[in-house]
């Protein structure tokens, strides 16, 4: 056996392998990168090229013609296509089975009261959020720092618990502690509550958060757009602007405490606690 005849056969060795592993480590890189926009479209493209070309090696091992390689080539974006619309159908139709879908994903709601204008969305636990925080004055919530102006745009105004009981205008409520877990699992959440895992990054706005390390802002994956508003605690020292944003639940802890959720510049995960009721936080209202 000569040399050319050894070479082309080790080569072949190596590379057949090589071609069935490559889609499996960038598989692996898919959850090891960060979720940078600029990663994750190099990632997807290498990912896709890698795939295409595992499918074309496994064709001509079949020893199909040109033209009918080409063909299933060509058929790939069709399947995705059909794959994408049954996995969509599925989702409207178990939305549809609990009565938390109407068919419509998004929209605008106006507040009778003062003419404010919110949008919503339906959110990965089927229900309907706004996707900005309240920002009605009429029970006393604030603006931070006492400002007669919020502090971005979406910001909303700060308010106790009791305050923010009774906040959300008519059709709308304060979410509960367990409609806030439901949320945060299904924004991939783990633990009891959804306290625990990357709900918060999926859930955070990918803009006005100050960067921390490598965390540098959410991803904002389901439009949720939560905001880094601040709060205000029991001293009346305004707090965390830029850094993190709380939300109060409705459930009580005692007769003191309630329930609130708040999310993070530094981490990214939704936590989970309970606070003394004259903390000023901020709203997001549930569809009832």
């Amino acid at each position: 056996m000569n040399r050319e005849i050894i070479t082309a056969k080790a080569k072949k060795i190596i590379r057949e392998p090589l071609l069935y592993l490559l889609p499996l480590l960038a598989l692996a890189w898919f959850w090891i990168i960060p979720e940078n926009p600029l990663f994750a479209m190099f990632r997807n493209l290498l990912f896709f090229a890698l795939l295409l070309t595992v499918f074309v090696f496994v064709l001509r091992k079949f020893k199909l013609s040109g033209e009918t390689i080409v063909a299933c080539v060509l058929s790939i974006p069709f399947v995705f296509m059909l794959l994408w619309y049954l996995i969509s159908a599925y989702q409207t139709a178990n939305m549809q089975s609990q009565g938390t879908f109407t068919g419509v994903r998004d929209g605008t709601f106006t507040d009778a009261r003062d003419g404010k204008v919110y949008s919503w969305k339906f959110m990965p636990d089927g229900k309907k959020w706004m996707i900005a925080n309240l920002d009605y004055a009429g029970n006393g919530g604030l603006y931070y720092n006492g400002e007669s102006n919020p502090p971005f745009a979406g910001a909303g105004r700060l308010y106790t618990w009791e305050q923010a009981k009774t906040a959300a205008p008519a059709g709308w409520h304060l979410p509960s502690d367990a409609e806030w877990a439901a949320l945060a699992k299904a924004a991939g959440g783990t633990g009891s509550y959804g306290e625990i895992g990357t709900a918060g990054k999926k859930l955070k706005a990918n803009h006005t958060w100050n960067p921390y390390q490598d965390i540098l802002t959410g991803t904002d994956d389901f439009v949720f757009s939560a905001l880094p508003s601040g709060y205000r605690d029991v001293s009346n020292t305004w707090l965390k602007l830029g850094l993190s944003g709380v939300w109060w639940s409705s459930t009580e802890y005692s007769s003191t405490y309630a329930y609130y959720r708040s999310m993070d510049h530094n981490n990214e995960r939704m936590y989970r606690g309970y606070d003394d009721k004259t903390y000023l936080f901020s709203i997001r209202c549930l569809q009832n």
